[in-house]
């Protein structure tokens, strides 16, 4: 995800520190420019929740089937 280096999803900004762990030993990041808080799955599939899983699970089925 991170190819550049760490990125702000909100801003796009590089100024970007570690911010402590989740309780599931999820690393969470502070953007100094913006001050919001993200985690690495922040504005991907795998962080949207249960929906956009549920979601992916239903396009790699139809991918699988030729759909």
């Amino acid at each position: 995800r991170f190819k550049v280096g760490l990125q702000c999803p909100h801003c796009d900004s590089q100024q970007v520190i570690r911010n402590g762990k989740q309780a599931d030993d999820t690393q969470r990041y502070l953007c100094r420019a913006c001050g919001k808080t993200f985690q690495a799955s922040t504005s991907t599939v795998q962080g949207r929740g249960s929906n956009a899983t549920k979601r992916l699970e239903e396009v790699r089925a139809l991918h699988v089937l030729g759909a």
